[in-house]
């Protein structure tokens, strides 16, 4: 499984340097094709558009190219709005992975009202009274 998703890994790595430079070049080539057909042959304004269109439709593998980025840049905007600044798409994608979050309880993270919901005792040899000890403090 790890296998897997290392060479997973790669093929997006590979696919997003690829879309680097891809993309902008159908970008140019639909242009130069819109340019080529408008001022050069002196086609109509409709005749135009259609080859710039057709160039970008033809040549550009959406779910490469267009939306996954498009799908990043909406993910890291919502979260903005909530208040979540994430780093990267990286980070992003990363964060589907977590199973656990730990946090201090200063407050930094919440509203700054530090309120203790529960209590998880991780060993087990801990005696009842000791638990009882540290919900009493809070």
């Amino acid at each position: 499984m790890k296998k897997l998703n290392l060479l997973s890994l790669l093929f997006k790595k590979i696919a997003d340097k690829v879309v680097k430079y891809f993309i902008p070049v159908i970008l140019t080539i639909a242009i130069f094709s819109f340019i080529g057909w408008y001022f050069v042959a002196g086609s109509t304004l409709l005749l135009a558009l259609t080859t710039f269109i057709s160039v970008l439709v033809i040549a550009c593998p959406c779910a490469l190219g267009l939306a996954t980025p498009t799908a990043v840049t909406v993910g890291i905007g919502r979260a903005a709005e909530y208040g979540i600044l994430i780093k990267n798409g990286e980070t992003l994608e990363n964060a589907g992975n977590i199973s656990v979050a730990a946090f201090d309880k200063t407050g930094t993270i919440t509203e700054g009202k530090p309120v203790v919901e529960d209590i998880f005792i991780i060993d087990e040899t801990e005696s009842i009274l000791k638990r009882n000890e540290v919900i009493k403090k809070y």
